[in-house]
């Protein structure tokens, strides 16, 4: 069909999806088709896509690119990325030509400006008073849970976004916010309009590492609060960072700019106090604990393990807490050596009770923010320490390596699998026996099961079950 001339503009869009968008009234009779209206009731005909034109003539909408959009080759890449996925839209004026067609190129005026938002001005001015570039925000803790207090929720108190999983990452002209596909229309409605929501996972969209690198210029500062970020992590990112000659800048022990500016309104530290989790329930007392653990040091010629998960905290003291919501887990730290053992959790949560449980157990209660010098002296003074990449800060492992004079030993520590968080097969001296025992069975079960099949296929049916069980047990 022919058409009347469509304007030159950056994007396509269907003129049916604007009237949904912007008119909740249902169409005219005189727009419904012909087809559907009963003869009496036919209009005069009008000029082809006169009526488009008026449809679209009011619409008020903008698709201009974000204000961090660069024209160097180095950000090219992410804008034609970026153009494969929904754009937010900023208010703005559209001119349309119509077309006969039921689609319409639309040419945008220049996007009208948007109210600043308070936090992300407060932020970009702690930023630029620490010498960073950029900043990173996760949603994690110092202890990488899957839910957090609410003093460590600065991703959802920066961005507005309150879903449980995301990263967002602040720039001076750009404020960008990934999360997963479980969140992508709750992140449409929660983030205001000076976030652009990155759909992690989709095609084309960039990792934030990978953003940094191919958006930002070369030598920019990147900034991270160390203490929420393990240190596979922290080492990965300032790896890829290093690659195009970025550098990770670690911001220092309460520094972090978004505390900064949160300010006074930033929540305050739970205080749930501690109970002590019944002997008829945690299966081993904290001495016999403790004597695992130390079993373990010894053998891998370590002197310190360093406790991070919550869970694993509270299961090697048998110890519970209320920190977190549904969660019996407190905010602390356990570090265990080879014949000392200490518990790093605020004083006011330890009731009397818990104080003698503990010290029954020789374990002494230390401030919660005493864990990272304890590593660091203990390191000075020549102890080889044990930490989880995955599960132990960066900072906490930063402040161990300055010190160091032994080295560490970075590897998966030993309490998660007594804690009951992974599978681990138990050793058996008889299982080599037991295999070749259900391979000789499988020899003789095996040519019986067509034979029953004909003949009794109940008999079959059971022969079967067994034999897939005999074929796991020669597999192991």
């Amino acid at each position: 069909r022919s058409a009347s001339p469509v304007s030159c503009a950056p994007g396509m869009l269907r003129t049916s999806a604007y009237r949904l968008l912007q008119s909740s009234t249902p169409p005219r009779l005189s727009q419904w088709p012909s087809a559907t209206r009963h003869p009496a009731h036919q209009p005069q005909q009008q000029p082809r896509g006169s009526q488009l034109a008026r449809s679209l003539a009011a619409l008020r909408v903008s698709s201009s690119p974000p204000a961090h959009a660069r024209s160097d080759s180095r950000s090219s890449s992410f804008a034609d990325a970026a153009s494969s996925r929904p754009r937010r839209i900023y208010g703005g004026a559209m001119t349309v030509r119509s077309s006969a067609m039921s689609d319409a190129e639309v040419k945008t005026a220049p996007r009208s400006a948007v109210a600043a938002d308070p936090k992300l001005a407060a932020l970009r001015g702690a930023m630029a008073a620490s010498g960073v570039d950029a900043f990173l925000v996760p949603s994690q803790d110092p202890h990488f849970s899957e839910y957090v207090p609410t003093c460590f929720e600065r991703r959802m108190w920066l961005s507005g976004f309150t879903g449980s999983a995301g990263t967002a990452l602040v720039t001076a002209d750009a404020a960008l916010l990934w999360t997963d596909g479980r969140y992508f229309l709750q992140a449409e409605q929660e983030l205001g309009p000076e976030w652009t929501l990155m759909r992690g996972g989709q095609p084309g969209v960039l990792e934030p590492k990978s953003w940094i690198t191919e958006t930002m210029p070369a030598g920019s500062k990147v900034g991270v609060d160390a203490s929420v970020h393990s240190l596979s992590e922290a080492r990965a990112l300032r790896a890829h960072l290093a690659r195009a000659d970025c550098t990770l800048v670690c911001c220092p022990a309460g520094g972090n700019p978004v505390d900064a500016a949160w300010g006074a309104s930033r929540p305050a530290f739970p205080d749930v106090t501690l109970r002590v989790h019944a002997a008829e329930f945690n299966g081993k007392s904290v001495a016999e604990k403790l004597v695992d653990i130390r079993a373990e040091l010894a053998a891998n010629h370590v002197d310190y393990l360093v406790v991070s998960p919550l869970d694993e905290v509270a299961w090697l003291f048998n110890v519970r807490g209320g920190d977190l919501a549904y969660n019996p887990v407190s905010l602390a730290f356990g570090l265990v050596g080879r014949d000392t053992a200490a518990l790093y959790v605020d004083a006011g949560k330890i009731t009397p009770e818990v104080a003698a449980h503990l010290r029954d157990a020789r374990v002494e209660v230390k401030p919660y923010e005493a864990c990272e010098a304890d590593m660091r002296g203990a390191a000075a003074n020549g102890a080889r320490l044990w930490v989880d990449p995955d599960k132990v800060s960066a900072s906490l492992v930063a402040a161990a390596e300055e010190a160091a004079a032994a080295g560490l030993l970075v590897g998966s520590d030993p309490v998660e699998p007594r804690a009951g968080k992974a599978a681990k097969k138990n050793e058996d001296t008889s299982a080599p026996e037991a295999a070749a025992a259900a391979a000789a069975a499988l020899l003789l079960l095996r040519p019986l099961e067509p034979l029953l099949l004909e003949l009794e296929p109940h008999l079959a049916l059971i022969i079967h079950h067994v034999v897939v069980v005999l074929d796991g047990a020669a597999l192991e």
